[in-house]
């Protein structure tokens, strides 16, 4: 869609513009969009419409659940009704989020810093990640660590992963602390972009789904 358009064309132009999505200046909208659970429950509803029971299906949650939450998005202005369906006896009741893309400022959320932010929000997806990487080396009978020097005379500690797993996918987990001059640092910089951009939403309806994550930050002092 748009949106994701526009994410890439960021990551070319290094942009740190955010008139595209809308800034968050009240307090509660932006503790409903900060809180990781909170989150969840919001997204189906995020730039598209759905009734409850569409929602709570694609979250596999009781109706009535999502309902508590769904009045807590319209109380706070997060969400709209766009149109009801009309039916025998009472009709249905379409919901959207207001705005297509939110940008939430650091102050306006509950966490005292930024790594405390980050903890919160990264520890589901850390979760999911390690429970996947197992499953991957349970099945290639790779419990096990290497401890090893490598040619750059660097020690080296992992456990490396098969490069397919028991279904025969493909897999690929490697970390990697480099020493680069700048000019190659921003070569590589390029280059992942471009990585990320090519198969980003390839094929948004495919089977199965993978976790891609990249870090490629400066370490601190």
């Amino acid at each position: 869609n748009s949106i994701s358009a526009r994410l890439l064309q960021m990551i070319d132009a290094n942009s740190t513009s955010f008139d595209w999505a809308f800034r968050v200046e009240d307090e509660r909208q932006a503790q409903l969009l900060s809180d990781p659970v909170s989150k969840a429950f919001f997204k189906p509803f995020l730039a598209q419409e759905r009734s409850v029971k569409q929602a709570a299906g694609e979250l596999g949650c009781q109706l009535n659940t999502l309902l508590y939450r769904v009045k807590l998005f319209l109380e706070a202005g997060l969400l709209e009704i766009t149109r009801k369906q009309k039916r025998k006896g009472r009709p249905i009741k379409l919901y959207r989020s207001v705005h297509d893309a939110y940008f939430i400022p650091f102050d306006l959320t509950p966490y005292a810093t930024l790594e405390e932010r980050m903890r919160v929000q990264l520890e589901p997806i850390a979760n999911m990640l390690i429970q996947s990487y197992g499953e991957v080396l349970r099945g290639s009978e790779r419990h096990g660590r290497y401890l090893f020097r490598t040619a750059e005379g660097d020690v080296a500690s992992t456990d490396l992963p098969p490069q397919k797993d028991t279904r025969g996918l493909p897999v690929f987990l490697y970390d990697r602390t480099l020493r680069l001059k700048q000019d190659d640092a921003e070569a590589l910089q390029a280059e992942l972009g471009s990585l990320f951009k090519r198969y980003s939403n390839l094929n948004a309806e495919a089977e199965p789904h993978y976790m891609l994550m990249l870090s490629f930050v400066p370490l601190a002092d």
